[in-house]
């Protein structure tokens, strides 16, 4: 457990077959302020559970999890201050999605969201959010082709963490720092993010009877979370077990997420009124 929790995750998009609306809402659990500036964020191989588990290198043990992509929070070490009990979220495209241009079905409108995955696609232009800062995937720091950046709709298993300072985390120019799936033919690389880097993971599956196909060790998740369904508009949300003073919200953290989210909710901005930081756009 670290400073750090997802607070409240949508990935399952909004019917029919919209998915634009992904955010990640993170939340500063600990009694400290936490700087962002040089956050990672990563979702994890394989996209979706799976009963077919990738084959990893014998040598890596159970000190690693596998990602997919990398990102990374710009800064310079003190540019995005989190006081205890406040939030930030990063949104897949910051942009009002209840417009008609989008899909004013959508239950949430991603504009005031403090980070956005820019995808450099000018049929969905860069927004006022801060741009998160492209990290890895498949073995290079080019975002590659794709028009968006898409965790699976049927849950992903997601993860933050941090560099400890005086090391360095470079999968892109370390061979040691990148594998591929030893148990298939394939040759996309995946980043090897050491577990004790990281801050808090979250685990999404399908359904309840995924959790015979978790993706990651009991050490990052101990359990599962989910939805029940694609394109419902509803999405994952921590428990609240305790107020501060000031009224922001003290969260569930048990490294379990089948216990520690309420789940099939639908997805709100900052729903136990954590604080907005200073910086934020959202003020």
């Amino acid at each position: 457990m670290g400073p750090l929790a997802f607070s409240e995750i949508f990935y399952a998009g909004t019917s029919p077959f919209y998915f634009r609306n992904q955010f990640y809402e993170i939340t500063n659990n600990s009694d400290e302020i936490v700087y962002l500036d040089g956050l990672y964020f990563a979702n994890l191989y394989p996209s979706t559970a799976t009963t077919n588990l990738p084959t990893w290198p014998t040598e890596d043990g159970n000190r690693y999890v596998y990602a997919e992509r990398v990102w990374k929070i710009p800064g310079d070490g003190t540019t995005y201050p989190l006081a205890p009990g406040e939030s930030f979220s990063i949104a897949q495209f910051a942009a009002n999605h209840k417009l008609p241009q989008y899909n004013p079905n959508s239950p949430i409108d991603c504009s005031t969201s403090e980070f956005e995955f820019n995808m450099d696609n000018p049929n969905f232009p860069d927004q006022p959010a801060t741009d998160m800062i492209h990290v890895f995937y498949n073995g290079s720091a080019s975002k590659g082709t794709l028009p968006q950046y898409l965790t699976s709709v049927f849950g992903g298993a997601y993860v933050i963490f941090r560099v400890p300072e005086g090391e360095s985390y470079d999968p892109v120019n370390d061979p040691n720092m990148r594998t591929r799936d030893l148990g298939t033919t394939s040759t996309n690389l995946y980043a090897k993010i050491p577990i004790r880097y990281i801050i808090d993971g979250v685990e999404a599956g399908h359904n309840e009877s995924m959790i015979s196909a978790k993706r990651v060790a009991s050490v990052v998740d101990a359990g599962m979370t989910y939805v029940g369904a694609t394109y419902n508009s509803l999405g994952v949300r921590r428990k609240k077990v305790g107020t501060r003073e000031d009224g922001t919200p003290i969260l569930q953290d048990t490294n379990n997420s089948t216990e520690d989210f309420e789940r099939m909710v639908v997805p709100a901005f900052r729903f136990y009124n954590q604080g907005i930081p200073s910086w934020s756009s959202a003020n």
